[in-house]
């Protein structure tokens, strides 16, 4: 019987790979109609998403749970909690989140 030779992956395969499965960011997630939903938006930390997904699921009427998931994606904003903003850290840009009221 003839045997299956295994493959060794060379050490640029591995980086490769690693690059392809690292983490590089947390995203915010929210339960919106029976599945869980993401605007985009990538921060540095798990903090920071769960404090924007918990800010998030405050202003929106139709949210059930919310949620930070580990990404592939680059961070691309900052939240600071204390100050309720968001920044755009590619062009520095400060957004302060509107709030929605249920009536």
């Amino acid at each position: 019987m003839k045997q299956a030779v295994k493959h060794s992956p060379t050490v640029g395969e591995i980086v490769d790979n690693f690059e392809k499965e690292a983490i590089m960011s947390f995203k915010p997630e929210v339960f919106v109609d029976g599945q869980w939903a993401s605007n985009g938006l990538a921060f540095a930390t798990m903090t920071e998403a769960e404090q924007y997904a918990e800010d998030l699921y405050s202003r929106w009427t139709l949210c059930t749970a919310h949620q930070a998931v580990e990404s592939t994606d680059p961070v691309n904003y900052k939240w600071d909690n204390e100050t309720r903003t968001l920044t755009d850290i590619e062009d520095g840009h400060e957004h302060v989140p509107e709030v929605s009221v249920q009536l």
